[in-house]
């Protein structure tokens, strides 16, 4: 299998057999590409999770006619159990020095159904579980205004309302400061919190999800980016195929499980 999902902010060298090597000098930000456009996750080393049955899944060309390229994973179960999510592992990053150098979880998507769920949460998102915490993003949309929640704990969140932004793509950078120990999330380079320290889970690990994520509420998200962004001392080899981050559909939300092998615009906060 290729594991077309890693490159370089400076030199990256890809072969397409049984690793990625990523060459870099010292204290040089790496970017690793998880996901890219049309491209079918489980081909690109994304684990495919599936709970109950109705969520479609399927490739978008020139989303919007804009030439933009996305999976999507539509969930039109509501209040029952349902969901289908993808999740992946770079288990050659060491915890403590990602945390301590500070990391970049980014995701460029479009958000496409009103939210009509159960518990007021949504579906879609995408996750980082990071050592022993995990942060974890749902989005849905209010007359095409995207919703944001940050979850803190199962079934429990703090939902941002992104006034002044439309129903089309944005990047979500979720971005962590060591010296706070916290989160600040930006939307097409715009703060739109900070402080978000996200939920204690188990692991010790670095692993990644998307998808939608909840057992009782619906959605739809079309994904045309993921990617990864940190620091590292030291090259390193990604083995092809790794997925560390298990996942447990939970009511509203989901657990990481550990180990498998510009200007500010008003933004109204509810």
């Amino acid at each position: 299998m290729k594991f077309n999902l890693i490159r370089s902010l400076t030199t990256a060298t890809m072969i397409a057999t049984s690793s990625l090597i990523l060459n870099m000098s010292s204290s040089l930000a790496a970017v690793f590409t998880l996901h890219e456009g049309a491209n079918n996750p489980i081909s690109e080393g994304w684990t495919q999770n599936v709970v109950g049955s109705g969520v479609a899944v399927g490739a978008v060309t020139n989303d919007l006619g804009q030439g933009i390229d996305a999976w999507f994973v539509d969930d039109n179960v509501r209040g029952g159990q349902s969901g289908l999510f993808y999740t992946i592992g770079l288990p050659e990053l060491d915890v403590a020095e990602v945390n301590t150098q500070g990391w970049t979880y980014r995701g460029n998507l479009r958000i496409i159904d009103t939210f009509t769920g159960t518990f007021g949460l949504g579906s879609i998102g995408i996750g980082i579980g990071v050592g022993n915490r995990a942060y974890t993003l749902f989005f849905s949309q209010n007359n095409g205004v995207p919703i944001v929640r940050r979850r803190t704990n199962p079934g429990q969140g703090i939902i941002t309302t992104l006034t002044g932004f439309d129903n089309g793509y944005h990047t979500y950078e979720l971005s962590y400061d060591p010296d706070t120990a916290s989160t600040t999330l930006e939307v097409d380079g715009i703060e739109i919190f900070s402080g978000y320290t996200g939920e204690s889970i188990v692991g010790n690990s670095v692993g990644f999800s998307f998808g939608s994520f909840s057992s009782f509420d619906d959605g739809r998200g079309h994904y045309n980016l993921i990617e990864f962004e940190t620091e590292s001392d030291e090259p390193e080899s990604i083995p092809e195929s790794s997925n560390i981050l298990g996942l447990i559909l939970v009511g509203g939300g989901f657990l990481f499980t550990g180990i498998k092998s510009k200007k500010k615009e008003e933004i109204k906060t509810e």
